[in-house]
């Protein structure tokens, strides 16, 4: 049942699914940063990182009606 104490702890598919689920969280962080390419130099550089953008009306300036 179990391996020899000299085994590797894991297998050819133990290894082949974490690199899977690494590539594909690899794409999917990718296609964000490919969709959003401002929050990535948002997120990188930013001292206020952590405040929340309003969209607004470029003339006016004043925030635009929510909409849910």
């Amino acid at each position: 049942i179990h391996p020899e104490a000299h085994a590797l702890p894991f297998g050819i598919w133990e290894i082949g699914v974490g690199m899977g689920f690494v590539g594909l969280w690899g794409l999917c962080y990718i296609a964000f940063m490919n969709a959003f390419p401002r929050m990535r130099a948002t997120l990188l550089s930013s001292p206020y990182r952590d405040e929340v953008q309003v969209p607004v009306d470029a003339e006016t300036m004043r925030p635009l009606p929510a909409h849910e």
